[in-house]
Order: structure tokens, then sequence, then C-alpha cells
């Protein structure tokens, strides 16, 4: 029903595209002709492009009305008026909680013993020892803090962004050459999120995975937030470790250590990451016809942002 971030959304794309071939559920369709608004089984609102003014006055009491947020917080005043039935969301709970930003697949035939022993022999020799971390969000303080903490025992981390240097020149933006040269040359990623909250895994992890990175994770509420959709032992989480400076400890030994090194990669035999918007969204599409199809209760969020503004404990 509304843009996604000001741009229209699959219009024009075929059914295929949008649900994915591979979808069991053959029968819902996507279309963005506000002429259909009226008997459509689901509007699908984008946070950020919600116009209230413009919603429908009258409302079929049968259509569902689907609130896209894949933020922390931030939801609206405004949709305090507006009873949305469903969501997309990081969010574990959400009706549509797939793919928000990178996804753990089976692959369809596994890689050999060779294959796998190769690829880590291979990246364990041409990668340096190091830590790389993009940030250009300096507010959240929690991750500085650690960050500081962290070098004073690990120095060999690299950092782009304004938070640390304060240098406006030391940037690697994203998909550029240089964060593929850093993400495929150093052995870790700080994978530190801007906002400690439940089941908030951003694209820093997943992007961290694709390029073969081991990511060093700070921020998910809790570890099991991130091993229910990550590779098996496929990262390493901060929570584990008693003090920065045994978190430390850790990595030099990863460093110089093949084996143990490899075993953050032997998940790649079995399984692969999907991180980018064209390879997971066909994914979420997917998983909503799938509700479509099997959820028969109407779920009202009269007050939508109690949702999205729950606290980690609750």
């Amino acid at each position: 029903y509304t843009t996604v971030f000001n741009e229209p959304k699959f219009c024009g794309k075929s059914q295929d595209f949008i649900f994915g071939k591979q979808c069991p559920y053959r029968n819902c369709r996507y279309t963005c002709d506000r002429n259909s608004s009226t008997f459509a089984d689901v509007l699908l609102m984008h946070r950020s492009d919600i116009h209230f003014d413009q919603l429908p006055i009258e409302r079929n009491p049968e259509q569902i009305w689907l609130y896209w947020h894949d933020e922390p917080g931030g939801v609206q005043n405004q949709a305090i008026s507006y009873q949305f039935n469903w969501t997309i969301s990081y969010r574990f709970n959400a009706e549509v909680n797939i793919g928000a930003y990178g996804l753990t697949i089976l692959r369809n035939k596994p890689l050999s013993f060779k294959e796998v022993n190769s690829y880590i022999n291979e990246q364990f020799s041409n990668r340096q020892p190091y830590a790389v971390w993009f940030v250009s969000n300096c507010k959240p303080k929690a991750r500085l803090y650690y960050y500081d903490q962290l070098h004073l025992y690990y120095p060999s981390i690299k950092v782009y962004g304004d938070c640390v240097l304060q240098n406006k020149t030391n940037h690697c933006h994203r998909h550029s050459h240089c964060e593929t040269f850093e993400l495929s040359k150093n052995k870790f990623y700080l994978a530190f999120e801007s906002q400690s909250c439940r089941d908030y895994i951003t694209e820093k992890f997943w992007r961290s995975l694709a390029y073969g990175t081991i990511p060093i994770v700070f921020g998910p509420h809790d570890k099991q937030s991130v091993e229910k959709i990550a590779p098996p032992n496929s990262f390493i989480y901060t929570g584990d470790f008693i003090s920065v400076s045994k978190l430390a400890e850790y990595l030099n030994e990863i460093g110089r250590n093949r084996t143990l090194f490899g075993e953050y990669h032997q998940w790649r035999r079995f399984y692969q990451v999907l991180h980018r918007p064209e390879d997971i969204e066909h994914y979420r599409f997917c998983e909503l016809c799938y509700r479509l199809n099997t959820n028969e209760n109407r779920i009202y969020f009269s007050k939508v942002q109690k949702f999205h503004n729950e606290n980690d404990d609750d």
C-alpha cells in the first residue's frame, strides 16, 4: 500500500520473483494497484513511508493491515490510533520474521571434507589476524567503550569511520572495494550492534560471515538470539568471556591455530548464508503467503508501538 524507503516495491516484478519459485504456496498475488486496496487481503505499510492522512477511512474488517519495521522502537505516535494486525520485523515473534537482514540455508549438496579443508587452509594462510570494524553511528556508547577496552589487550583492530579516529578520510563504505578487501584479508569482524535488543542481528553479522570473517558479536540481548538463526559455531560471543583480556587471549590463539580457526568454518560444508536483499526478500514474502494460508486468527495491536518497544526482559 505504501512505498518502501520512498521507492515502489516489486512493481512490475513477476510473482515468482516476489515469492520465490520454490514457495510451496502459489495462490498469493502482489500488486501496486491502489484500486485493488479495498478488496485486497493484506495492505502492506512500511513504517517510514506511511502517510496517516492517506490511509483508508473505512476499513474492511476482514483485511489485514501489515506493519513493516525492521528497527527497534521508532514507531510513530500516529500509529497508536490504528489497529495493525500483523508485523514484518526482525523480531522472532513477528508474523513475518524470516530474513530481516540475513538467512542461513542448507546447501543443495554438502561440500566434501576436502573442499572445506582446502577453504580453511587457504583462508587461514591468506588472512591477517586483525579484527575490522566499520562504524558510522557514534551515539551508542556501550560498544565504543567495549572497543576501547578490547583494543588495550588486542591492538590488532582496524576501525573505519569517525567514531574512533575522528578522521574524515578514514571511511570504508558499504559495497566498496575497500570493504571487500578488508573483509577478505582479515580473520575477524566486530559485529557490534548499535542497540542491545532482543533478536536484533543486522547486516553487519551476515556480511562478515558471507565474506569469510569470524564475527565477534556484541549487542543482542542473549546468545540464543544469534544461535537461532546463525550457522552452528560460526561466531564468537563477547558475553562468553569473563573479561575483555580473556577474549583477547582467545583471539590471539585463533589467529595462530589453524585447527581452532577451522572450527569456525566447518559449518560451510552444510550451510551457506544469504545477506543481499535480492537473495532473501522472496523468503520473507513466501512466509507472508504461508501465514495467509494457514493463520486463521486476526491479531490486533491496538498499540503497535508496544510490540516494537518491548524491553528485552519481557
